[in-house]
């Protein structure tokens, strides 16, 4: 956990033995996460200790979602479970079904009236080898997105207008408009990778062709987020994380042409996790491979100014969320259990070579 005041971590919950996808603020005291370990760990953050080791998935979990009490999780067995807390005790988790995925669920979020959960998951095929003929050509394999009634438990939504991974699923806070974002292609436009989904919200049904399709990534889409304030008169305002290092951000009002190329880039020196606003919408903070946690200040981000480097970790991050207005949580893996794939600063070699004998590497010259 950091506190945001003064820029340092105050608080680690250590327990999982995988990266940590997903975690969130369950209550005051408690938050959950979710990892490549197959757990979810529910922690009570006044004590820094496990509170419950929930073992019902049998694959990697991908993420959380939760609400008054009340989790959900979803993981690459392809399966959803209910979590609930109460003052007797908890029940036992409850699986909810797998909603016709066949394969992985990466993604789960809910309405902001808590009435229904959005599910996003991937095809058969392997992110980085998505085969986009073969797909095209047979409809069954397309991934597919599902909304679920939390009143009536049926199936209200589904979407199958595209392909590729749904890492990332956010309703507006009005719940007019539907964000997705991962390694998405259009079957309908043929030159068009890495792009990003906006749907204006229905109540039930196929919900077609997206409203617009948000372009300008040149690689994976891991995080998507509307900012939750209006500027200059737009409508919509989306942020978006990626693996090409950038944060994207479009303005978007009854104007715009279906295809929008993003108004504003922030740049980072290496793959983009995670973005999440204040609660005063003043400020955005993201997150990224290196280990840095930038904040930026929203109202000069308009014009395109430079963040803010918090402090520099011995990590690789890939979520944030809120502890309270002053406090954040933030999920990664640590240098013990990564593959190194990127150009690392001196720093990072120093903390590699520091964990030189949970890393396994021989020597130093093995490092560089």
């Amino acid at each position: 956990q950091w506190d945001i005041r003064d820029k340092k971590v105050v608080q680690k919950l250590i327990g999982h033995t995988g990266w940590v996808w997903d975690v969130k603020q369950l209550n005051d005291n408690e938050v959950v996460s979710c990892s490549d370990d197959k757990v979810v760990k529910l922690w009570n953050t006044s004590t820094g200790t496990v509170l419950k080791n929930i073992k019902t998935h049998k694959e990697k979990v991908q993420a959380v979602t939760a609400c008054e009490n009340t989790f959900y999780s979803v993981g690459d067995d392809g399966r959803v479970y209910l979590h609930k807390r109460g003052e007797k005790g908890d029940s036992e988790p409850i699986f909810l079904g797998d909603f016709a995925f066949k394969h992985r669920i990466l993604s789960i979020t809910h309405s902001s009236d808590f009435k229904r959960l959005l599910l996003g998951g991937a095809n058969e095929y392997d992110q980085r080898d998505i085969n986009y003929d073969k797909l095209a050509d047979e409809k069954k394999n397309l991934t597919k997105m599902i909304g679920y009634s939390l009143e009536d438990g049926k199936l209200e939504l589904k979407s199958e207008w595209h392909n590729g991974w749904f890492r990332d699923i956010k309703y507006s806070a009005d719940n007019k408009w539907i964000l997705v974002s991962g390694l998405i292609k259009n079957v309908n436009l043929e030159d068009r990778e890495h792009i990003v989904f906006l749907w204006e919200n229905r109540e039930r049904g196929y919900l077609g062709e997206p409203t617009y399709i948000l372009t300008g990534h040149t690689n994976y889409v891991v995080r998507a987020q509307f900012y939750p304030s209006n500027v200059d008169g737009k409508d919509l305002i989306v942020f978006t994380a990626s693996e090409d290092n950038t944060v994207n951000i479009y303005l978007i009002n009854e104007n715009n042409k279906k295809i929008c190329e993003p108004q504003i880039r922030l740049k980072h020196a290496s793959y983009v996790f995670d973005i999440i606003f204040s609660q005063d919408s003043n400020i955005c903070y993201t997150i990224d491979l290196n280990g840095y946690l930038y904040s930026w200040d929203c109202k000069k981000i308009f014009t395109q100014s430079k963040g803010s480097q918090l402090e520099y970790t011995d990590n690789r991050f890939c979520s944030i969320e809120f502890r309270n207005v002053c406090g954040l949580w933030v999920s990664g893996c640590d240098f013990s259990r990564l593959q190194l794939k990127a150009v690392l600063s001196n720093e990072m070699l120093d903390a590699l070579k520091r964990h030189n004998s949970q890393i396994g590497w021989r020597n130093d010259n093995e490092i560089k």
